[in-house]
């Protein structure tokens, strides 16, 4: 609300002399109210005209041949030390002193106000005389426009002209002087100011105060984007949806700046490398034509001759399907990268706050005034997001890393591990320490707009109190923000300084992309192998399994065989006995017969 130098200094002509006072400390025109002239003479004007004189001796030193005509003329008649009162007297140019309406009376009235003393009077009156008649001759065109380039580096700036800096002037002066000691005269628009910035603060103040309060209720919405676990929840599996519902695929296209390679050649495809590590079991997802649509899908087969080929089992819901397609197709892509997509542009859409407001924010000039900063602060915490997103993204993928980690090491894949472990914990450090910052700056928010709606409340119960007591909390809010904002760079500097460190131990260990491109393959060799002998094993194991049950089918068989014929045994067996117990019983009988016939005399 305090009229400020540059404002007041451009409608009174003194431009020149702001960055002066700038460089001083000199920033609101009350802080140039002296008591009287002695105190302007004393405090205020040797800070410009000191300053005035150290540009004038560097462009001396610049321009060594170079003169102003308007000095060569007082060295010529000796009359140098009067420059200062000259100017005072508004004679600063030869121009002025060959004015044709200098007649003997305004000559004598220069020469007064000039304070020119002595025989000093008899040269100025000369010198008037000879350059009103011709007698005089000034420094040639050439010379007079065009100061004398000092070297040939100097030579290269012809088309700059390096103008001299000119003295303070008498009416720059009386000006100044006027402004210093005669404050009333700009009060009044210092006061039209205040009037001005209340009313324009009282129209900002609402709009930005439900720009924080939207913000922040954005920003805790995309927080649960940021959730970290195995599964996504609920808002990233939305997020997700958004990229796999009625999203037709789209060609993959090679880098612009590489035309000598055909659009054949996968190599040169973004995503080459992650596509090329996908093995059996590798999370992707694949898109259906007849569905329209994306699914999350799993790689099943690998094909074992031609590698480019992969069979993708995916779930409809109500059934699951295979399909065969090519790794570097655009019918398939990765599952992970598209995850952190997702979550990025469902972010950049949760936190466009300004588009909700941008009526408002159109309303009036007032209004649009306070558009910039919404946009300003929305893209600060737009790229604070997203960062965390991509760390977010970082500790899922350092995850993936660490299972590749075989639990046997040797010396050469040692180091790298070793190095690779230390990103990791980098990653998972710098995630949480981003994570605690990010919440501090966000926490600003709400303040603001506690303040703003205190600024407010203070107009509604006080029209006349002053903008310094109403914006008191405003303005501490916005202190203590600024100050945060340097700490915040700083840690984000060292989060950058401890990256690199990374990096460096990981050269200092000779471990680059070679050779962990060599690790990484030589592992995915190593499980290759495996599979295809897990595969024989798997097909043997089959053929045993089948050959086992074959004979445990024909045993049961066997002892089914045998417990029947034990059984058939054991009848036979009671039938014998019962038989041959009949066979006694009939000779007992048969002897008893017999006896009783020899007996009769038969």
């Amino acid at each position: 609300e305090k009229l400020e130098i540059d404002t007041l200094f451009a409608s009174e002509r003194l431009d020149r002399f702001v960055p002066i006072l700038a460089k001083n400390g000199y920033k609101e025109c009350r802080e140039l109210v002296v008591k009287n002239e002695e105190q302007f003479e004393k405090d205020i004007l040797p800070i410009i005209d000191d300053e005035i004189h150290k540009q004038i001796k560097e462009w001396k030193r610049r321009n060594p041949n170079a003169q102003d005509p308007f000095e060569k003329f007082l060295d010529q008649y000796k009359l140098t030390k009067y420059k200062r009162g000259l100017r005072n007297a508004n004679i600063e140019s030869l121009d002025d002193v060959g004015d044709e309406d200098l007649d003997d009376e305004l000559i004598e009235e220069i020469i007064t106000e000039a304070k020119i003393t002595g025989l000093a009077k008899k040269k100025f009156k000369r010198a008037v005389k000879e350059v009103q008649s011709g007698k005089y001759q000034p420094a040639d065109k050439e010379s007079k426009d065009k100061p004398v380039v000092a070297n040939v580096d100097e030579a290269k700036d012809e088309m700059i002209e390096d103008i001299k800096p000119l003295e303070i002037s008498s009416r720059e002066e009386l000006s100044l002087k006027r402004i210093c000691t005669e404050p009333d005269e700009w009060k009044e628009l210092e006061k039209e100011k205040e009037n001005l910035t209340r009313l324009a603060l009282l129209e900002m103040t609402p709009l930005l105060g439900r720009f924080f309060h939207k913000m922040d209720k954005a920003i805790k919405q995309s927080q649960k984007l940021l959730n970290y676990s195995p599964t996504l929840n609920d808002e990233q599996s939305k997020a997700m949806s958004v990229l796999m519902d009625n999203v037709k695929p789209k060609a993959i296209e090679a880098p612009k700046d590489d035309d000598s390679k055909g659009n054949d050649d996968h190599t040169n495809l973004p995503d080459y490398e992650q596509r090329k590590s996908w093995e059996e079991a590798s999370e992707v997802q694949i898109y259906s034509e007849s569905k329209d649509k994306w699914y999350n899908g799993q790689i099943i087969k690998v094909d074992s001759k031609n590698r480019r080929e992969i069979e993708v089992k995916y779930d409809l819901g109500s059934h699951q399907r295979t399909k065969q397609v090519d790794r570097y197709g655009k019918e398939v892509r990765d599952r992970k990268a598209m995850e952190g997509r997702a979550i990025a542009r469902r972010i950049q859409v949760d936190i466009d706050v300004v588009s909700g407001l941008m009526n408002e924010f159109q309303k009036n000039a007032t209004t649009k005034r306070a558009l910039p900063m919404a946009l300003g602060v929305q893209g600060s915490v737009g790229a604070i997001m997203v960062s965390q997103s991509q760390m977010r993204q970082s500790v899922r993928l350092a995850g993936d890393i660490l299972k590749l980690k075989p639990a046997n090491l040797d010396d050469k894949s040692q180091p790298l591990w070793d190095a690779v472990d230390g990103g990791v914990l980098h990653i998972l450090k710098s995630f949480l320490e981003m994570n605690k910052i990010s919440a501090q700056y966000f926490g600003y928010f709400l303040r603001f707009n506690s303040s703003f709606q205190e600024f407010i409340s203070m107009n509604a119960q006080n029209k006349e109190v002053s903008l310094l007591v109403s914006l008191e909390h405003v303005q501490q809010d916005i202190t203590q923000f600024g100050e945060f904002r340097e700490k915040f760079e700083i840690k984000l500097a060292e989060l950058t300084g401890e990256a690199t460190k990374v990096i460096q131990e990981c050269v200092k260990k000779h471990i680059g992309e070679q050779q962990f491109e060599t690790a990484r393959q030589t592992k995915a060799k190593s499980k290759q192998e495996y599979l295809q002998k897990k595969k024989v094993y798997d097909q043997k194991m089959t053929t045993v399994l089948q050959k086992i049950e074959n004979k445990r089918m024909e045993k049961a068989n066997e002892q089914a065989t045998l417990a029947e014929l034990e059984f058939k045994q054991e009848k036979l067996e009671e039938s014998i006995k019962r038989k041959q117990g009949y066979i006694k019983t009939y000779k007992q009988e048969e002897t008893k017969l017999l006896e009783i016939n020899f007996d009769a005399g038969f």
